[in-house]
C-alpha cells in the first residue's frame, strides 16, 4: 500500500494521473457526469432508432400473401405505419442534435469519451444510410401491395357480382316466367317486369364497370 501520492509517480508516468494528485490529466468530476449523461441520452436514442428500423426492416423483407381483401388492407395499413418509423425528418433531427452536442464537448481530455463521440457519429451515419435503403424497400413494398390489393378488390367486386347474377337469374325463372290467363293478368307480368328491369339497370352498370376496370 501506497504511503502518499508522491509514490504513485514510482508506478506511473505523470501523464497517467489526475492533477488532484500531482499528475496532469485534468479531471472535472462534473464535467464528467454531465458529460456522461448528454453521451447516454444521444446513445439511448440511436440505439431506439436502430432497433426500430430493425423491425421495419424484418417487415418489409416479410413475403406477404393476403388472400383476400381484408388482409390485403391490414397489410397496407401496416405498411403505412411503417413509414412513420422511417421518416426521414425525425433522423435529421437526432443526427443535428448529436453533431451540436459533440461540437459542444470537444476537445475532450478522456479518450473514453472521444471514442464514444466517434461511436456516436458513426451509428448517424449508419442509421441515415439505412434510412435510404428503407425507404426505397418501403417504396418497392408499396407498389406491390398497391397491386395485391386491386387484384383482391377485383375478386371480391367480381364474386359479389356472380352471386347478384345467380340470385337475378333465379328471380327471373322463379317470378317472371308467367305469361298470365288474362290480358289483365298479362298486363301487370308486364308492368312488374319493367320494375325488375329497371331495379337491374343500376347494377348491371356497376357490372360492366367491374368487367372494364
Amino acid at each position: 500500500m501506497l504511503e502518499n501520492s508522491g509514490e504513485l509517480f514510482q508506478h506511473l508516468q505523470v501523464s497517467q494521473v489526475t492533477s488532484d494528485l500531482g499528475g496532469t490529466i485534468r479531471f472535472n468530476h462534473q464535467e464528467w457526469i454531465d458529460t456522461q449523461r448528454v453521451v447516454e441520452k444521444h446513445l439511448i436514442q440511436l440505439l431506439n432508432r436502430l432497433d426500430g428500423y430493425e423491425h421495419v426492416r424484418g417487415q418489409l423483407e416479410q413475403q406477404e400473401k393476403p388472400s383476400s381483401l381484408i388482409e390485403s388492407r391490414d397489410s397496407v395499413r401496416r405498411h403505412v405505419d411503417a413509414q412513420d418509423i422511417i421518416a426521414k425528418e425525425d433522423l435529421d433531427c437526432e443526427c443535428e442534435a448529436v453533431s451540436h452536442a459533440i461540437a459542444q464537448l470537444r476537445p475532450c481530455s478522456n479518450p473514453d469519451f472521444n471514442a464514444c463521440f466517434g461511436r456516436l457519429e458513426e451509428m448517424c451515419s449508419c442509421l441515415l444510410s439505412m434510412q435510404v435503403q428503407l425507404q426505397r424497400m418501403w417504396d418497392e413494398k408499396g407498389a406491390k401491395l398497391d397491386q395485391v390489393v386491386q387484384l383482391r378488390k377485383y375478386e371480391h367486386d367480381s364474386a359479389q357480382m356472380m352471386q347478384w347474377i345467380e340470385t337475378t337469374a333465379q328471380s327471373l325463372s322463379d317470378d317472371h316466367t308467367d305469361i298470365g290467363d288474362s290480358l289483365s293478368s298479362a298486363e301487370i307480368n308486364k308492368q312488374a317486369f319493367h320494375n325488375f328491369q329497371s331495379q337491374i339497370s343500376s347494377q348491371y352498370q356497376e357490372i360492366s364497370r367491374v368487367i372494364t376496370t
